[in-house]
């Protein structure tokens, strides 16, 4: 997973933090969260694994998300009774989606579709250290999304346990995510997902 966007999600999602809790009293907080995600996929017609990462925007019901997703098909090696990893084909995807968001209680589910760009690499040689084949291509990515959050504010708790701090609508959540990419190199993937920031206005 790319560093550093995981860093711009951590990075944005403290700078809201921070304009919410002081424009507490005039508004409501946004509702916006950073996501990371891991599943099983199938991808050029073999199982893979599936890694992604998103920061997520609501207004009203509409959702829009810029999504990071690496699909990869693995093949173990033995050196002598030694088992190693590589990686045969990477599918590395840029992806902005619009969708809508329905919440209720302590829950959401939310659908989305949108456009990407896809970097394809297939044919790893070990001896070479490098990919045979690369590709460029855009693709439909999609998702669909079901996630369990916080219903009303709550103390921070370090550990889960030591409450700290006043009441807020920050916090995690935990869910599943059905997603996907229409493309010249298609996979589709099931997996969890947790997420942290504003899931809901508070």
């Amino acid at each position: 997973m790319n560093k550093k966007i995981v860093c711009a999600i951590f990075c944005l999602l403290a700078a809201v933090s921070v304009t919410s809790q002081s424009d507490s009293i005039q508004q409501p907080n946004p509702i916006v969260f950073g996501e990371f995600g891991f599943g099983i996929a199938r991808f050029n017609n073999n199982r893979a694994l599936n890694a992604n990462a998103s920061i997520n925007y609501q207004y009203h019901n509409n959702f829009f998300s810029f999504r990071y997703s690496e699909t990869a098909i693995l093949r173990v090696g033995f050196l002598l009774i030694i088992p190693f990893v590589t990686t045969e084909s990477l599918n590395t995807e840029y992806a902005v989606l619009y969708g809508k968001r329905w919440i209720e209680n302590g829950h959401s589910t939310s659908l989305s579709l949108g456009f990407s760009y896809n970097q394809f690499k297939d044919d790893y040689d070990t001896n070479t250290n490098s990919y045979d084949i690369k590709t460029n291509h855009v693709g439909l990515p999609f998702e669909v999304n079901l996630r369990w959050f916080k219903q009303t504010k709550k103390k921070v708790r370090i550990y889960g346990l030591i409450p700290v701090g006043r009441p807020t609508g920050l916090g995690g959540s935990f869910g599943f995510k059905f997603s996907g990419n229409l493309s010249k190199k298609s996979y589709a993937a099931l997996g969890i997902i947790y997420s942290f920031g504003f899931h809901k206005y508070y």
